[in-house]
């Protein structure tokens, strides 16, 4: 495995925390599974997939995928 030294900001980093916790994982893990997440999406959208999230009140709204 590689170690990889990069900044946050405060708020990325709070945010990481909270998720990784969430998660019951550590920040490395979080970061590892989000990575995976990202990638899987962004194939997907190569292959013509479109996402979509619905807010409580019923509203879709379509969801890009950066890069």
């Amino acid at each position: 495995m590689k170690k990889v030294l990069f900044n946050l900001t405060d708020e990325q980093n709070e945010r990481l925390e909270r998720l990784a916790k969430a998660m019951g994982v550590s920040k490395s893990e979080a970061l590892r599974r989000t990575i995976e997440l990202y990638v899987m999406f962004k194939e997907a959208k190569e292959e013509g997939a479109e996402f979509t999230r619905e807010d409580k009140d019923g509203t879709r709204r379509l969801v890009e995928i950066i890069g």
